[in-house]
């Protein structure tokens, strides 16, 4: 897996048909992903249950037909449904116009040589009897692979591509067998299309460039909130209003304490009692003097519970 994805969680015995979007929550790759996911199966689905295995349909009947020219072969220009998967020609040449689809297409056959996804295929043998067959499966592309899905905005790629990528290849050697003969008849059918062994083959080399090492970046110095200022610590005083402004003017004026008061209703008999705001603690920080404050209430069974806030 090349994406960078959090998880993969599609499971097709689940049968879900989409994925709904809620407001106000998070979006997440794995519900995008999920979602075509299963869309991507139903297509598939949906395409073996109408037309089976293999099949070139009506409205490109030249697709992948291949017609042996000096020496070598072309695959004509159309499309093919391999085990449900869409695999198209878009052929070569001067580039036409499909009308029905609105898009651009070639006017040719390709050259066996020139296949848009088998760049380098093998020298066809001289002579025998062979077997010519396409080969279709999915794959995954990143900005490694495909440098223009780099958002230019932003200077990095946002999303990923999944790709159905077709070779046209050359089974050497079958006998007798044709097209019409059954898998086991054919030499050699079985172990070209049986699954991957799931292995990865590495080596080593020598690069052509001169290494350089790499250089961390200097950290850059972080002050400690704790103890740059005194301001940014936090302060709990009561909800009110005024109450901030009470607390500003206490730390300016070096008040021991304020006459400001604030009636509220009391929570057990419905009484109005007064709340006050003193200056409690006094700081020195480098010979700046600091007056911090915060909520005292006054005692009493009838005293109304205090809302503690923060302030820094």
């Amino acid at each position: 897996m090349s994406f960078d994805l959090s998880r993969i969680r599609f499971d097709a015995r689940r049968d879900f048909l989409g994925v709904i979007m809620q407001q106000g929550r998070v979006q997440l790759d794995a519900d995008w992903n999920e979602w075509v996911a299963q869309l991507g199966r139903r297509l598939q689905a949906g395409t073996l249950d109408t037309f089976g295995g293999s099949v070139v349909p009506r409205t490109t009947p030249d697709g992948f037909l291949i017609q042996a020219t000096g020496g070598g072969f072309t695959i004509g220009r159309g499309r093919i449904y391999v085990d449900g998967l869409l695999a198209e020609n878009h052929g070569d040449g001067d580039a036409g116009w499909d009308d029905r689809l609105a898009e651009p297409t070639g006017s040719t056959a390709v050259d066996y040589a020139a296949q848009p996804y088998y760049p380098d295929p093998p020298a066809l043998p001289a002579e025998g009897r062979h077997l010519v067959y396409v080969d279709v499966w999915q794959r995954d592309l990143t900005a490694v692979q495909a440098p223009d899905l780099i958002e230019q905005a932003v200077g990095v790629d946002t999303t990923g591509r999944r790709q159905t990528v077709w070779q046209v290849k050359l089974l050497p050697d079958i006998g007798n067998a044709g097209c019409s003969s059954a898998d086991e008849d054919v030499p050699g059918w079985a172990a070209i299309t049986a699954p991957s062994p799931a292995r990865l083959s590495t080596t080593t080399g020598t690069p052509d460039f001169t290494p350089t090492p790499a250089r961390c970046r200097p950290r850059r110095a972080i002050s400690d909130w704790r103890t740059s200022s005194i301001v940014s610590k936090c302060i709990p005083v009561a909800h009110s209003a005024r109450r901030p402004q009470v607390v500003a003017r206490q730390r300016h004026r070096g008040l021991a304490r304020h006459p400001h008061q604030r009636r509220t209703h009391s929570h057990h008999r419905g009484e109005r009692r007064p709340r006050r705001c003193a200056a409690l603690q006094r700081w020195r920080l480098g010979g700046d003097h600091r007056r911090l404050a915060r909520a005292e209430e006054p005692a009493g069974r009838n005293a109304a519970p205090a809302r503690a806030g923060w302030r820094g």
